[in-house]
């Protein structure tokens, strides 16, 4: 199965898109912790942007962030007053 990552950046921010090609459906939910999408939404959330997934008109799995521009100082703020 290719995996094809497309990463942009701009005065429109950052996108990033991971599509999954024809991947196979699984009969069953595979276990996890339920954190991963819904983690990945809420954080890029947290930052004034998006994040999307789920199947496409081709059958395709893809997943899609953006992050308005700044996102990425933003989340160093904490980490570099940490420092001090």
């Amino acid at each position: 199965m290719p995996v094809t990552v497309s990463l942009g950046s701009g005065a429109f921010g950052v996108r990033l898109q991971v599509v999954n090609r024809t991947a196979p459906r699984r009969s069953r939910p595979a276990s996890s912790t339920g954190y991963g999408l819904i983690g990945a939404a809420e954080r890029a959330g947290l930052f004034g942007g998006s994040f999307d997934a789920g199947r496409d008109a081709d059958g395709d799995w893809v997943a899609r962030l953006s992050l308005p521009p700044g996102a990425a100082l933003a989340a160093e703020a904490p980490r570099m007053q940490e420092a001090r």
